[in-house]
């Protein structure tokens, strides 16, 4: 399956909870009908390079690869998208650096 956005920040994705306020957890569903993850995700975004920022139940942020396959995880305060090959993240609300596409520090 592959993460197909509807829209700048939709993805096919079901609702669990209360779909229309803050305790809503998703899940993706890929191009052939089937969920590609389970649920436990507040949201999902589109992260460049073909990656998408999660952030989980937990509101930790992580990353995601176009089959919905985490592959940084929810580890951060908060992410932002990739440029030039890294994203800048927080490890709380001042502390922050860049990553590689693996989760390796860059500068």
């Amino acid at each position: 399956g592959i993460i197909v956005p509807l829209g700048d920040n939709y993805f096919k994705a079901q609702c669990q909870g209360d779909c229309a306020g803050y305790f809503a957890l998703y899940r993706v569903k890929g191009n052939g009908g089937k969920y590609i993850t389970d649920y436990g995700y507040r949201d999902i975004k589109p992260a460049g390079d073909s990656m998408f920022i999660a952030k989980n139940s937990r509101s930790l942020f992580g990353y995601l690869d176009a089959n919905g396959s985490q592959i940084i995880p929810c580890i951060y305060y908060d992410a932002k998208p990739f440029i030039n090959g890294k994203a800048e993240v927080y490890t709380d609300y001042k502390t922050h650096y860049y990553i590689n596409k693996n989760g390796e520090r860059v500068k």
